[in-house]
């Protein structure tokens, strides 16, 4: 792992902050919050002998404090810096140290690059995670100092993955497309007690106990980011960052229970379509699984949640739900789907996959997604109508898939 030593730079202008000025509304300037525009960026830190993809991501890095998240949005790609703009101009969500809002300062302690493979797919990246040449991943330690000690950020060394993308349509300039959580499978391939102690936090938290204390045994794991361990049991809760209506513009973050999730989700998606009761089972079952993945995931902990709208169309309400709903998750409700407990690597065995779908298109006669790892939900619902099972779909369109992971073989429904 490669540690850094620091010199100091300036490369961030007053034309981030101009550029600020133009976009956040004009309310922040009367909140009681710190006055983010008259304040200049700092001299943030460079690292020695770097890349130029490293510096940028030191220079990212240094931006994480509370009194300049002027400068934070401005290094992200301009075709994602929108949701970012949003969230941090947003009071209350400063006001209650959401995500990356809770942290106070931050330095960059290391970095490495990783293989892309350790990264996981986000719906706004993937025109560039469709290219292995428009991205890169890298596996940062970073020291923070935080307002409260959260399930996302903690005082101290905290592990991240930063992807960075480059931009075709501006110059095929280099920005950062996320910061989301390191996998655990990726930390232990490391050393080093800061190491030891994220990865204990991270059991704890996830599993509610650690090997370090002897209480979760030794268990071999991946080395890509999809495919993560279960567990014994789903979430009782996941945090979801979202708006109460479609239109919306006022987003934010909700804690629900994990059964109000799958339903809530399986009747924004679907229910109100009169689908066949098998393609709702399979959206439940999809709903649950890529809930579940993405609470072990950490997977937005920069907005402080787990999973957002949009990944997922969970809304913030309380809907009348749509035929056939409640029973389709009460159904699935003891099930779950795993990868093969056959494949070559043993480390990939029998672990969470994030479970993606897509509205797919009515009457498809090529009934595409075939091990794509996506499931289609009007394919779903016209399988159903000629008789397949929600099993049988769900081999159909996640078998043999590798779309945010490595492999996951012939996969495990189990009850």
């Amino acid at each position: 792992m490669k540690h850094i030593t620091t010199s100091s730079t300036f490369t961030r202008s007053l034309l981030t902050a101009l550029t600020f000025l133009l976009i956040f509304p004009s309310t922040l300037l009367a909140s009681s919050q710190p006055d983010y525009l008259a304040k200049l960026p700092s001299p943030p830190n460079a690292i020695t002998n770097a890349t130029p993809n490293e510096i940028l991501i030191s220079e990212f890095i240094s931006s994480i404090r509370s009194d300049n998240w002027t400068e934070w949005v401005m290094f992200f790609t301009p075709s994602v810096r929108d949701m970012y703009i949003t969230f941090a101009s947003n009071e209350s969500n400063r006001k209650a140290n959401l995500g990356i809002l809770n942290v106070n300062s931050s330095s960059l302690v290391s970095i490495d690059r990783v293989p892309n493979s350790c990264a996981p797919r986000f719906r706004e990246l993937a025109a560039f995670q469709d290219n292995e040449e428009d991205y890169e991943v890298y596996l940062v330690g970073i020291q923070m100092t935080v307002n409260e000690i959260s399930e996302y950020y903690v005082d101290g060394i905290n592990y991240k993955l930063i992807i960075l993308v480059r931009d075709n349509r501006n110059d095929g300039a280099w920005g950062v497309g996320i910061l989301t959580s390191a996998p655990i499978d990726l930390l232990e391939q490391y050393s080093g007690s800061s190491i030891d102690k994220a990865i204990q936090r991270y059991e704890e938290r996830v599993y509610g106990v650690s090997k370090k204390n002897g209480t979760l045994s030794s268990t071999t794991r991946g080395v890509g980011y999809g495919l993560l361990t279960p567990g014994s049991s789903p979430p009782s809760s996941i945090k979801i960052y979202t708006k109460a209506t479609k239109t919306s513009t006022v987003w934010y973050v909700v804690t629900s229970s994990f059964s109000n999730f799958i339903t809530n989700v399986t009747h924004n998606e679907i229910g109100n379509m009169g689908f066949n009761i098998e393609a709702i089972k399979v959206q439940a079952i999809a709903a649950k699984m890529c809930g579940w993945w993405a609470v072990i995931a950490q997977y937005r902990d920069a907005v402080g949640a787990d999973i957002m709208y949009e990944d997922v169309s969970y809304l913030d309400n309380s809907p009348v739900l749509g035929t056939g709903v409640a029973s389709a998750a009460s159904a699935i409700s003891s099930y779950k789907i795993l990868s093969s407990n056959t494949l070559s690597n043993t480390a990939d065995r029998s672990k969470l996959f994030y479970t993606a779908f897509i509205a797919g298109v009515p009457n498809d006669p090529d009934l595409t997604g075939y091990h794509t790892g996506t499931m289609r939900q009007y394919g779903a619902h016209d399988q159903a109508v000629s008789g397949k099972t929600w099993q049988q779909i769900i081999h159909y369109y996640y078998d043999n898939s590798t779309q945010n992971n490595p492999n996951v073989g012939i996969v495990q429904i189990l009850n």
